[in-house]
């Protein structure tokens, strides 16, 4: 029998857990780093979502680690190259184009964070909430004739400016990879200097930290907004913070922040971003929720399991 420890236990389907018990004897534990270390010791497969940190220390305790499975298609949270030099095989939905296609949860937040920041949704929401009915504090501006910059042309890329097309808006396009193919492909200044509103879909890799930095900042059009549902440290939340100030960007919507996967409770109190929400500026947060709806996790884990099933060979 596997021994097999399934962390962050709410992230998974009873059917998925169940299924699970097929495979080996599974220990159940919750999301926090001390139960990880206490329990990681003796186990042979270990099943992880995104609350907690796979690094060296873990997997140094972990002596007969054979599979990590993760349900996401980022892999930030993993130590991989530590992982690789034990032999320690990662299964995720990395790569996995056909069955992703079909998972639009993270695209359609990514509308929803673009709607509620440029018609003010949750401050208008909360005023009503408050006793208020005063509209004129919330005066937004239409979709329809703006020009939307989605970067990173993957599998979101390409199902966001589908959405796009829906509100009558112009696309434009830009991927790092010159073998993309789309329409409305521009260099990345042409995006910037062009863009009404602009959504980052590319994935985190040490190319990629800060990469919306203070100088791509500079070059968006005035006035223009900023949607982040990829991951927090692709913008550098410094100069963000100095373009939210001087109104060159007029709203920041992000479903991530740079510091989440920080093993501080406190963190998110301490976060720039967080604090300049809290003092009024234009910024909605939202808890990394993009993938979290009850079809995409029924979806991934029934994917995700197939996936450990056929490759558990010892």
């Amino acid at each position: 029998m596997h021994k097999i420890l399934l962390t962050e236990r709410d992230q998974f389907t009873s059917q998925f857990k169940e299924k699970l018990t097929e495979l080996g004897l599974v220990t159940e534990i919750g999301s926090t780093r001390e139960e990880l270390l206490l329990n990681i010791h003796d186990k042979e497969i270990l099943i992880v979502a995104l609350a907690n940190k796979v690094d060296k220390e873990v997997l140094s305790k972990a002596q007969n680690l054979k599979i990590i499975v993760s349900p996401t298609t980022g892999l930030d949270h993993i130590d991989e190259k530590f992982a690789q030099e034990r032999n320690i095989k990662i299964i995720s939905l990395r790569g996995e184009i056909e069955f992703l296609k079909n998972v639009t949860a993270t695209a359609e937040l990514t509308w929803g964070l673009i709607l509620s920041l440029t018609r003010k949704i949750p401050a208008a929401v909360a005023h009503v909430a408050s006793g208020g009915w005063n509209r004129y504090d919330f005066k937004g501006i239409e979709l329809k004739g703006k020009t939307l910059g989605i970067i990173g042309y993957g599998r979101l890329g390409k199902i966001v400016a589908e959405y796009a097309k829906a509100f009558r808006m112009k696309v434009l396009t830009y991927d790092i990879n010159e073998n993309v193919r789309a329409d409305e492909r521009v260099n990345l200044e042409e995006l910037l200097k062009g863009s009404d509103i602009i959504s980052l879909h590319i994935p985190l890799n040490d190319e990629n930290k800060g990469f919306f930095s203070h100088l791509l900042m500079s070059k968006m059009k005035n006035g223009s907004f900023l949607i982040n549902t990829s991951r927090g440290k692709i913008v550098d939340e410094v100069s963000l913070i100095e373009f939210l100030k001087n109104g060159k960007i007029l709203g920041y919507a992000a479903d991530v922040l740079s510091d989440e996967s920080s093993q501080n409770d406190s963190w998110i109190k301490n976060n720039i971003i967080y604090k300049e929400m809290q003092l009024g500026a234009n910024v909605i947060l939202t808890p990394h929720v993009g993938g979290y709806t009850s079809d995409s996790i029924e979806n991934v884990n029934s994917f995700i399991l197939s996936k450990l099933i056929s490759c558990i060979d010892f």
